[in-house]
């Protein structure tokens, strides 16, 4: 059985707005912004839409 998976079984819109968004974070919060993230992160609803995108943001982050 195929593992579902939010981050690339997403739509790309979603994708591309999430990468826009993290620029837009990085932009704003500079060295700071992982912590912003994290915290975006812990606010959320464990199985919330929001949850899964600022998931998706951090690893975007992460990766530079």
């Amino acid at each position: 059985m195929r593992r579902f998976d939010y981050f690339t079984g997403a739509r790309e819109t979603w994708r591309a707005s999430a990468a826009r968004r993290a620029k837009q974070v990085k932009v704003d919060h500079g060295t700071d912004a992982m912590s912003y993230v994290r915290g975006r992160i812990a606010r959320s609803y464990w199985a919330s839409f929001q949850r899964r995108r600022w998931s998706y943001i951090r690893r975007l982050l992460e990766r530079g």
